[in-house]
């Protein structure tokens, strides 16, 4: 996908960000040859209370006993848990 990009990307300042790019990030030197840059983001949970910080300061932030999580995904512990008892039957 990276040589089917170049070409367009080329004339332009291209910056990867995400996960992918410290696994990958050989590959996006060399196809960009050292022209593309590479950021790891930063770790997720200082960034949101940095948001909430903010939020609080403008007094837009609610009262923290009334904050409802919305998981993605369960956590690793329960999953971990579940592993455990499958290999066990």
């Amino acid at each position: 996908m990276l040589d089917d990009w170049r070409a367009q990307l080329t004339a332009h300042r291209v910056v990867f960000i995400g996960d992918a790019v410290t696994r990958d990030g050989d590959l996006i030197d060399r196809i960009g040859e050292g022209q593309w840059q590479r950021r790891t983001p930063e770790p997720l949970a200082p960034q949101i209370a940095l948001l909430g910080h903010r939020m609080a300061e403008r007094g837009l932030a609610g009262l923290p006993h009334a904050l409802t999580p919305i998981y993605v995904r369960r956590p690793d512990a329960e999953i971990e848990k579940e592993r455990r008892a499958a290999d066990a039957h």
